[in-house]
């Protein structure tokens, strides 16, 4: 017994030196003005939605984190690209309104701005320092330059090619296009107002390109040797956040996702008909070997790497990310090979969400919402999406049925994000009620 109870001390021991510490509460009872609490909750509402949380989500946090400093009254109203808080006192009402400037591709403001969101919402940071901090960070420039910006982008679309086609004859195909589009994305760093237009300039330039230089690479068809390039741009992850959206009761903000990534498949698929015909026809070749099963695991690292470059990841986050990226792609393969394949997703979404949660409580692990969009970014068919809409674009309708797969497909996702929530907060709920036991016994 002596010997159990000296291995649970230390166990104890371990935990508490792994884990992060809990935010601790300030010490004072001050009250603060209704201005600066509506200031800090609207920038940090805004914070939230540029850094692509649902907007479920935000007016849930949003709420918890006005309990934690005032007992009065909140109204808020969130949408992608609009935000209303509204604290309703005895004496008066007071409103604020703001709108999100941009989406930001950063991992690193993302992370932090969800860090400051679990602080306010235990109240362990005052309204001055969150309104200063969330200014900070969303003026924050990207971590690496434009050169390890663009060779991250050459990386991800390579990983991405290993995962979605695993070929030998594409893997050049994919670096010089990954590198290629990671140019022309990288105008939108210093000419804001092109980034509307440099999505479809990529698809045209990578068309042209892969006919006149790579069709030996497109021997499994030119949508599918675009689609890894295209990865960054395409709408996967504004797809199934409008579809968690729209299945949390968030009609609007969910619709207008839904056709905002529809409108960007669109015209993604108007580029490349556009590229096919300033190239014309693609030279006839023969379907290129698969590798192993091995390549999609390669992949996903191969892609962690590109990733964390080229979406700025905060230090110290690629072993996590990567881990996190391999979860979601072993939970979809499970589920597509023992359940059904339009489960898949779902699955994978399913097991992501606690496993982020988890190993977000340890030291030196980014939090939980930056693991959490770099899988989704990952999981979600933007990929399928675009080859079902592309094919359909240009061959008159005979990707319809693949077009209605990858539509399940993304509520499939939505789902699994969904009861992956639930899940977690079930767990919480419970770890809660037998904490102090728990504790009791590693002490």
């Amino acid at each position: 017994m002596t010997t159990f109870a000296g291995l649970r001390r230390q166990a104890g021991k371990l935990w508490r030196a792994a884990r992060k510490d809990r935010p601790v509460p300030l010490v004072d009872s001050e009250s603060y003005p209704d201005e600066e609490i509506l200031t800090m909750l609207r920038l940090l509402g805004v914070a939230m939605v540029e850094t692509g949380q649902p907007t479920n989500l935000v007016e849930a946090d949003l709420r918890a984190i006005s309990k934690a400093y005032t007992g009065h009254e909140l109204r808020v109203l969130v949408f992608p690209t609009y935000l209303i808080v509204q604290l309703d006192s005895v004496l008066a009402t007071k409103t604020q309104i703001d709108e999100p400037s941009r989406a930001t591709a950063q991992l690193d403001q993302a992370g932090r701005i969800d860090t400051l969101v679990q602080l306010a919402k235990a109240r362990a940071i005052t309204p001055p320092q969150v309104i200063a901090q969330v200014r900070a960070v969303r003026s924050w420039s990207p971590r690496f330059g434009p050169a390890l910006t663009v060779v991250g982008h050459m990386i991800l679309t390579l990983g991405f090619g290993l995962a979605l086609q695993p070929t030998l004859a594409g893997l050049p195909a994919y670096a010089l296009l990954g590198g290629i589009v990671g140019l022309v994305l990288l105008i939108g760093r210093w000419l804001p107002s092109a980034s509307t237009v440099l999505p479809p300039l990529a698809a045209i330039i990578a068309t042209v390109l892969t006919t006149w230089y790579l069709a030996g690479a497109a021997g499994d068809g030119l949508l599918r040797v675009l689609a890894p390039a295209l990865i960054s741009v395409l709408p996967g992850m504004t797809l199934a956040i409008g579809a968690v959206e729209l299945t949390s009761i968030q009609v609007i903000s969910g619709s207008a996702r839904l056709m905002y990534g529809a409108a960007q498949l669109l015209l993604l698929a108007f580029g490349v008909v556009v590229g096919a015909r300033i190239a014309g026809p693609l030279s006839p070749s023969h379907p290129n070997a698969q590798l192993g099963q091995w390549a999609p695991y390669l992949g996903t690292v191969v892609a962690a790497l590109g990733f964390s470059l080229y979406k700025s990841a905060p230090k110290g986050a690629l072993p996590p990310i990567a881990a996190t990226m391999l979860v979601a792609l072993v939970g979809q393969q499970l589920g597509g090979r023992y359940v059904d394949p339009m489960l898949a997703g779902f699955f994978g979404a399913l097991v992501v969400v606690p496993f982020a949660q988890i190993i977000a409580r340890f030291k030196g692990v980014p939090p939980a919402m930056v693991l959490m969009l770099a899988a989704f970014w990952f999981l979600v068919p933007g990929a399928l999406s675009f080859v079902s809409v592309g094919e359909v674009v240009t061959t008159g309708g005979g990707g319809a049925r693949a077009l209605l797969s990858a539509v399940l497909a993304v509520f499939s996702i939505a789902l699994g994000m969904l009861f992956g929530w639930g899940l977690d907060r079930a767990a919480a709920g419970l770890v809660d009620r037998l904490r102090h036991p728990q504790e009791q016994g590693l002490g």
